[in-house]
């Protein structure tokens, strides 16, 4: 364990008031699998059936789906044991007999990503400064109370989450970037509109 890690996990390690960490119980949700999915299908159904915005639905398909699969690869290619007990992946409480390791978290990716939608979105939708500047801040704090959830429940190492947050920017404007050109050279603009 590297000295980052060790000194944030001891800070964590005194916030362990069984109050708090019940909280942090439940902010460690929302970047849930299960939550995240269901939150995406919600949008998707929303944006068809409100704005009939095929671009965006397709893009949060893209980008949730994409996003759990490369945290997938990365966990199996890195295989970085957690630092409490290690887990495994559980959807919709069907637990599946893979280890869920650490790097990069899978939490903090989920929301990172849908909450980067959000605010995209946000951007793209709404047209008073204040309520933007309010989903804005409403979305980055789920994302800050994810990520923190993660290390005070002893889930992931700090540097974990540091990776899961540089890797899902990373594929969020990646697809910002390539989606909308692949979907033009596939023709596939024509066809959802």
């Amino acid at each position: 364990m590297n000295p980052l890690d060790e000194t944030i996990l001891a800070w964590a390690n005194a916030l362990s008031h069984p109050l708090f960490l019940q909280g942090m119980a439940i902010i460690t949700y929302l970047g849930s699998s299960e939550f995240i999915i269901l939150l995406m299908l919600i949008t998707i159904i929303a944006l068809i059936i409100f704005k009939r915005d095929w671009f965006n639905s397709i893009f949060i398909l893209w980008l949730t789906v994409g996003g759990i699969v490369l945290n997938f690869g990365l966990k199996i290619l890195f295989q970085r044991e957690r630092p409490g007990e290690m887990s495994y992946i559980e959807v919709f409480g069907i637990s599946m007999e893979i280890a869920s390791y650490s790097f990069p978290s899978g939490h903090t990716m989920r929301s990172v990503l849908l909450f980067s939608f959000f605010i995209y979105l946000s951007y793209t939708y709404l047209k008073n400064t204040s309520l933007r500047l309010a989903s804005y801040t409403f979305c980055l704090l789920l994302i800050i109370g994810v990520f923190l959830s993660r290390v005070i429940l002893d889930a992931h190492f700090p540097t974990d989450i540091i990776a899961a947050i540089c890797v899902s920017i990373s594929w969020f404007f990646f697809s910002l970037y390539y989606l909308p050109k692949w979907m033009t050279k596939f023709r596939l603009t024509d066809r959802f509109r």
